[in-house]
């Protein structure tokens, strides 16, 4: 589902930016290589809490 793409997709993110560089050996930055990734496995995580709180919401609904 949803969750699980955003998850795979965050997890992903954290592996390949695992594989930092440094710039220099005193001042160093570590930079993310895909910052893409993350940003779409955020988005992921948000769409699948609100369609979550929106099945909650229209389950709570009375029937007629």
């Amino acid at each position: 589902s949803m969750f699980a793409l955003a998850s795979f997709l965050l997890l992903a993110g954290s592996v390949l930016n695992n594989r930092h560089t440094m710039d220099d050996s005193i001042n160093f930055c570590y930079g993310v290589l895909e910052p893409w990734i993350f940003a779409v496995g955020g988005f992921l995580g948000l769409l699948s809490v609100l369609y979550g709180i929106l099945y909650y919401i229209t389950y709570l609904q009375p029937t007629a």
